[in-house]
C-alpha cells in the first residue's frame, strides 16, 4: 500500500507488479527525454550497461546506464532502475518491454549496443525485447572469470596472476580481429621465451648445485 501511495505522489515510480513476483520500474521523465534526444542527434555509438546488484535484503536492484555522448567526457548516467524479488527472465523482460515502450528510439537506432554480465536471464530478456541489438560481455566480469579459472588451475602467485590478467586485458583492447590475432601470436612467442628462460634458470641452478656437491666431495676426500 505504501508503495502505491508513493507512486501516486511522485512521477519516479512508473510500473508496479506485485504478483507473482514484485517488480518496480523507476525512472525520471527528464532523463528519458535526454536519452532519446541523444539517440536522435548523435551519430556516436551509444553503450548501454545493465547489471543487477547483489541481494539487498529481500530484493535486488537492476540499473540501466547510458553515456551522454553530447559531452566530450561522455559521462555515464543512470537511466532507469528496477527493484525485484527474483532474477528471472520474465522479471527482466518486464523492465525491457517497458523501456521499449517509453523509448522506441532504442529499437530503431543503429548505434545502440548493450553490455552485461553472463547472466542467462538478462541476456534472454534483452534478446526477446531487442533481438537486433548487439550484445557484449562486460570486461570486469570476463576478467573476474579468468581469475577464478586461473585459481582453479593452481595459479596463486600474485605476479603471475597480474601477468595473465594484464595480458588478457591487452587482448581485449585490440581494435580489429587481425590486431587481436597478431597480439595473440606475439603473446604465444613471449610465453615460449619465458618458458625457455625459466628452464635455463632451472638448469643453471642444477649445475650450481652439482658444482657445490662436487666441491663438498672433494673437500671431504
Amino acid at each position: 500500500y505504501n508503495l502505491h501511495e508513493i507512486a501516486y505522489d511522485t512521477s519516479f515510480i512508473r510500473h508496479i507488479t506485485t504478483f507473482p513476483d514484485l517488480a518496480i520500474v523507476m525512472y525520471s521523465d527528464e532523463t528519458i527525454k535526454v536519452f532519446c534526444e541523444t539517440l536522435k542527434n548523435s551519430d556516436l555509438p551509444q553503450q548501454l550497461s545493465y547489471d543487477t546488484t547483489f541481494n539487498l535484503g529481500d530484493f535486488y536492484v537492476s540499473i540501466l546506464l547510458f553515456r551522454q555522448t553530447e559531452f566530450v567526457s561522455r559521462p555515464v548516467i543512470p537511466l532507469a532502475f528496477m527493484i525485484h524479488e527474483r532474477k528471472t527472465t520474465k522479471t527482466h523482460e518486464i523492465f525491457w518491454q517497458h523501456m521499449k515502450s517509453v523509448c522506441p528510439e532504442m529499437q530503431s537506432s543503429k548505434q545502440v549496443l548493450i553490455v552485461t554480465d553472463q547472466e542467462k536471464s538478462i541476456i534472454e530478456a534483452i534478446h526477446r525485447s531487442f533481438p537486433e541489438m548487439p550484445h557484449f560481455l562486460c570486461w570486469n566480469h570476463i576478467l573476474q572469470d579468468c581469475k577464478r579459472c586461473l585459481h582453479s588451475c593452481g595459479l596463486h602467485s600474485a605476479d603471475e596472476m597480474r601477468y595473465y590478467i594484464d595480458t588478457i586485458r591487452s587482448l581485449l583492447q585490440s581494435n580489429t580481429e587481425a590486431e587481436y590475432k597478431d597480439a595473440l601470436l606475439s603473446i604465444g612467442d613471449r610465453k615460449k621465451q619465458n618458458m625457455m628462460k625459466q628452464n635455463m634458470q632451472k638448469q643453471n641452478m642444477k649445475k650450481q648445485n652439482r658444482k657445490k656437491q662436487n666441491m663438498k666431495k672433494q673437500n671431504s676426500e
